[in-house]
């Protein structure tokens, strides 16, 4: 038991290791991965979910905990290994900018690792995991009030635009702005285009009823964004 808890201390610099040593390094960095990707599963939004992503991670952990075990306090292998990483070309766009703060945690695990750190990389583990796990069950740093595109299309006759933006001046002061219009030359339509300042974007049923009644007017569309989704 005691040579167990003496293993849980960083290993001395440039010491060798064996089989045993690499059986623990990667079972511990692929049980951190674990608990890791399961926090990223449980807390995943929008549709870039990728099963191969999961799988990057552990692969991830396990090659930087083994590269770490090799290179040791040895300069030159250190050396050798930035010359062999600058060959590669990582050509793989990350949607998610969360995605790739987990790809560098996974290596932070491997190297804690890797180095002999394994009971302080398993406490930063949990605690990061329960961290993110915090962030999202509250839903921290949502805003409840977003700005959203409204467009709308309407007949080209009559006093459409002024009656839409004395509808909006009242509903929405100082929550909107014209930002673009649009006259379609061929047909008998414009379509003008407006940032407004919406609760977590959903309008107004009665803004939108006031909008709809607008004589002339033909489309109302709100385009949403998702605070949560990097697109």
């Amino acid at each position: 038991m005691n040579e167990f808890f003496d293993s849980l201390q960083p290993a001395q610099a440039g010491a060798n290791f064996g089989p045993f040593d690499i059986i623990l390094v990667a079972g511990l960095s692929a049980l951190c991965v674990f608990v890791v990707s399961r926090v990223y599963q449980s807390t995943h939004r929008g549709t870039s979910y990728s099963q191969s992503y999961i799988h990057s991670l552990f692969l991830m952990a396990l090659c930087t905990g083994i590269v770490m075990m090799i290179i040791g306090s040895n300069i030159a292998r250190a050396f050798s290994l930035v010359g062999a990483l600058s060959i590669i070309r990582f050509r793989t766009a990350v949607k998610d900018v969360r995605d790739t703060a987990y790809l560098f945690f996974a290596v932070v695990i491997g190297m804690g690792c890797g180095t002999g750190f394994f009971l302080h990389t398993a406490v930063f583990t949990l605690v990061t995991c329960l961290f993110m796990w915090l962030l999202h069950r509250f839903d921290f740093a949502v805003k409840n009030e977003t700005e959203e595109i409204l467009k709308i299309t309407y007949l080209r006759q009559g006093d459409a635009a002024q009656r839409l933006a004395e509808v909006l001046q009242q509903a929405l002061p100082k929550r909107h702005r014209l930002i673009n219009s649009v006259r379609n030359i061929e047909g008998t339509t414009d379509t003008q285009v407006y940032v407004v300042q919406t609760r977590k974007g959903v309008l107004d049923d009665e803004l939108e009823g006031q909008l709809t009644a607008v004589e002339g007017v033909q489309n109302v569309a709100l385009y949403v964004h998702d605070q949560q989704v990097d697109l």
